[in-house]
């Protein structure tokens, strides 16, 4: 359909699929950051091998995991927002809106997070090397990411219900325009 038609219940909007250099390029990166990190956290959890479980391989499961929620919850909605157009707008309806907001808003925040804590812990290993194998150990490493998955999610939930309320009024608005 290229035209837009109202009835009294509905509205049929235009919908073209156009596939664009950046939506191919992101579907692939998408794909392979999905399956490489995949098999990266199952070679890391099922491999018995006692000398790739060090703390420090907490922080890279850590990431892996954030990596894998990142091409689950963000991508998708980058590659259908680069496909096709709905004059020139995405509503992906409630659920879709919230799963949005909360991959590009929480899930890109822990990677950067992830990402800081390894930096962090390289620094601290390699100016106070004594402190760190003192006080360094899984436990540590542990407490460490589920500290900062609470302290981004406790910031960040209120930040999704802004955004969640400011645009469904612009929904509203532009809906009922």
């Amino acid at each position: 359909m290229n035209k837009s038609s109202t009835n009294s219940t509905w509205t049929v909007f235009p919908f073209e699929i156009t596939w664009s250099m950046f939506a191919v390029i992101r579907l692939i990166i998408a794909v392979i950051a999905f399956f490489l990190n995949t098999q990266v956290l199952t070679f890391y959890v099922i491999r018995p091998n006692i000398c790739i479980r060090s703390p420090f391989s907490g922080y890279l499961i850590a990431l892996l995991i954030s990596n894998i929620l990142e091409t689950i919850l963000y991508f998708p909605f980058t590659i259908i927002a680069n496909l096709g157009t709905l004059n020139n707008r995405f509503f992906p309806g409630d659920t879709g809106c919230i799963a949005s907001i909360y991959g590009t808003t929480l899930i890109r925040s822990l990677c950067l997070c992830s990402h800081a804590l390894i930096t962090i812990n390289r620094v601290w290993a390699m100016t106070f090397p004594i402190s760190y194998k003192d006080h360094h150990g899984p436990w540590f490493t542990w407490g460490l990411c589920a500290g900062v998955v609470l302290c981004v999610h406790a910031l960040g939930i209120p930040a999704i219900l802004t955004r969640k309320s400011s645009l469904r009024q612009n929904f509203d608005w532009a809906h009922n325009r």
